[in-house]
């Protein structure tokens, strides 16, 4: 059967009445909707991030994938919260698919504080439940459709509920698996790219969030298996796709420092520019710098020279560098790194 006209009807349709074109980022989340009874793996839990606020997904472009917003997690008491993320997780022990958005992805992610009050008077808690479901999820970064299509072709509710309906059975199509044979689930060792569990090693240190191991391999190496399982044409495992979702689990913060660190190597700028970035950056938020010196500690970034710990703007990435090449090929999005 060719799946392969159903996936490129489906891209199609998110291009013409969403104006959504990232065609991997698609096939990645259909991936993530092949169930156990096909493939034979548990399916992998993808995290999309991406600016897109509202809890109600059903009329986003990713509408069809069933994602549920992360900030349902964030606004709700802590029991109600509790109870419904221990429901997402009973999920994952049955190796069903599940999918998340989150549009806070610009900030460090760490668990949310709770404020509660005890006999000690108000105290703030951390969900660890909610640690753990960030750790069972890979993430994809998608840049949020910024045309006028859904004013030009969905100027009324039903219209744009038409478009959703019409994006669910396109993907319910893809995702038919009467012309598919059902797979032990198993990936030979001569399949699994020979540096695959370094660089794992690398990204989970790069992650403060990404504490399974178990499931960091399983989601990636999933992913992979499933996007040829999805195309049915007897393709190899898509490691080039498993790569774009370790440089999208990199939290969005780390790349901006890490980023700032290394186009300064080579200083570009003048004097004033590097002056007025220095001035923002003294100006940021306290989980920038928090952060900042997280990745000092994990030793990625190191200073170029000597700071005194009276030095102003002492935690600024311009002043730090890569300590090793390793983690410039991992950041790099151009380079082949599962080979």
């Amino acid at each position: 059967m060719d799946y392969l006209s159903r996936i490129e009807d489906l891209h199609k349709h998110l291009e013409l009445e969403f104006g959504h074109k990232d065609r991997q980022a698609t096939e990645i989340l259909l991936a993530s909707r092949m169930t156990p009874e096909i493939t034979g793996r548990s399916s992998p839990w993808i995290l999309i991030e991406t600016d897109y606020p509202s809890i109600n997904t059903e009329n986003a472009w990713f509408g069809w994938a069933h994602a549920q917003s992360l900030a349902l997690a964030r606004i709700r008491r802590t029991q109600l919260n509790e109870e419904m993320m221990q429901e997402w997780l009973m999920v994952r022990r049955s190796g069903m698919p599940m999918t998340f958005v989150d549009a806070e992805w610009r900030h460090v992610p760490k668990p949310p504080e709770t404020i509660v009050w005890s006999k000690v008077g108000w105290r703030r808690l951390w969900t660890r439940t909610y640690q753990i479901l960030l750790a069972n999820c890979v993430r994809v970064r998608v840049e949020h459709p910024r045309t006028s299509i859904t004013i030009i072709n969905s100027t009324s509710l039903t219209q744009v509920s038409q478009a959703s309906l019409e994006a669910n059975r396109l993907a319910n199509r893809v995702l038919d698996n009467q012309f598919r044979e059902r797979r032990n689930g198993n990936i030979a060792g001569r399949d699994i790219p020979k540096a695959f569990n370094y660089w794992c090693e690398r990204l989970q240190q790069l992650c403060p969030m990404q504490t399974d191991w178990e499931a960091l391999l399983t989601n990636l190496s999933t992913t992979a298996y499933n996007l040829s399982v999805l195309r049915n044409d007897g393709s190899m495992y898509d490691w080039v796709a498993v790569e774009r979702i370790m440089r999208d689990t990199v939290p969005y913060m780390t790349r901006y420092l890490y980023d700032i660190a290394d186009k300064n190597q080579n200083p570009q700028e003048s004097p004033t520019s590097f002056k007025n970035r220095h001035k923002r950056y003294g100006e940021a938020s306290r989980e920038m710098i928090e952060e900042m010196k997280r990745i000092c500690r994990m030793r990625v970034l190191i200073p170029k020279r000597h700071i005194s710990v009276h030095e102003a703007y002492r935690w600024h990435p311009s002043k730090y560098h890569a300590v090793h090449e390793d983690w410039i090929n991992l950041m790099d999005r151009e380079k082949r790194i599962l080979l």
